[in-house]
């Protein structure tokens, strides 16, 4: 008698149906059949408990959890489009600033002598002076003067507006010298 027919009676003198008898005691009629019969003896082995991945959760912490998450998407939601508009609202106030302050700075010098009509002047702060220390231009220079440069009719103009005086008026040289020997 073979491993297989020792299974068999002792299978069913537990009790235990067999479902097709006939595959087992005949030969076989196909490649699976086959295959099935060369199979290595099968063995009853103790049932295994599944393994959870994390421990339990009571309906509680899964509540606090779900709430949680909802208020962080909320959050997210509403609060990254608000932060951006406030910013662009910022950005828009301090360059309506700067441009209303350009603008007055202008008018002010305006008012001292005959600016260039049509043009736009390019604005500097003189915040150093060892810098400019050698450039006739900036001689009588201060910290907080403001220097306007108009490219277009090539002039520059040293103003200080805490005395709302204009210093110095000086043509750009568009064509440096050549560097001396």
């Amino acid at each position: 008698m073979n491993e297989r027919e020792e299974q068999k009676k002792m299978w069913q003198s537990q009790g235990v149906k067999l479902s097709r008898p006939s595959i087992i005691n005949s030969a076989p009629r196909n490649k699976i059949e086959e295959v099935m019969r060369n199979l290595p003896p099968l063995t009853k082995t103790a049932p295994v408990e599944p393994v959870s991945a994390r421990p339990t959760i009571s309906n509680a912490q899964e509540s606090k959890r779900t709430w949680r998450f909802f208020v962080i998407c909320i959050l997210l939601i509403f609060g990254i489009p608000t932060f951006v508009y406030g910013a662009l609202l910022i950005y828009r106030h301090i360059r309506t600033a700067a441009v209303q302050s350009n603008a007055s700075l202008v008018s002010d010098v305006g008012k001292d002598m005959q600016l260039p009509q049509g043009e736009t002047p390019t604005i500097m702060t003189v915040t150093d002076l060892t810098p400019l220390a050698g450039q006739a231009f900036f001689k009588d220079a201060a910290i907080g003067d403001k220097v306007l440069i108009f490219a277009t009719s090539s002039e520059a103009v040293l103003y200080r507006p805490s005395t709302k005086k204009v210093i110095v008026v000086a043509p750009i040289n568009s064509n440096p010298a050549p560097p001396t020997q």
